[in-house]
């Protein structure tokens, strides 16, 4: 009877454990996938959320739109499809921001954002867009400059458009 329970007690908790993963999705090979997603494939994590607030001040996208994203990015891998489709959306959000917050640092962007700003002549350009704001124009400027180097290109979809506007203050 002893044993019985046990068994009982574990199935229940294997059962808890993969509904709070996202039935059984392995977060390190999720994380990999997503991570993949936005810094190859420039899903982009952060967004505007209301007309006319600072575009400095973003927030995460939607997980439904970001979801979408991966997907549609990860098409021809039927295994990345099943985990990001698989995983709850607690789990996809947690995955998406450890992801967007190692990115910067593995992927070397400080050092990206350099190589645009000195070697390519962009500081000037970079500093006037920062002044108005317009952060989009820098991440074009720096697509442009770094879309010879996959993994490099979309880096900047990492971060927020605060990130951009502190790097450029500090440079």
């Amino acid at each position: 009877m002893e044993r019985r329970c046990l068994v009982l007690l574990s199935c229940l908790v294997l059962a808890v454990v993969a509904e709070l993963n996202g039935q059984g999705v392995d977060p390190a090979s999720l994380k990999q996938n997503v991570k993949w997603a936005i810094f190859h494939e420039g899903c982009r994590v952060y967004t505007i959320q209301n007309a006319g607030q600072d575009p400095a001040y973003q927030q995460m996208a939607s997980i439904g739109w970001l979801r979408g994203c991966y997907m549609d990015v990860q098409s021809h891998n039927q295994r990345a499809q099943d985990e990001i489709r698989n995983a709850n959306d607690d789990l996809l959000t947690n995955v998406t921001l450890q992801a967007a917050a190692e990115i910067p640092a593995e992927f070397q962007l400080d050092g990206n954002l350099e190589w645009v700003a000195y070697h390519e002549g962009q500081m000037v350009q970079f500093r006037e867009l920062n002044a108005k704001s317009d952060f989009e124009g820098i991440r074009n400027i720096y697509f442009d400059k770094q879309s010879h180097n996959p993994n490099a290109g979309n880096l900047l979809s990492a971060v927020t458009n605060q990130y951009i506007r502190n790097w450029i203050n500090a440079h």
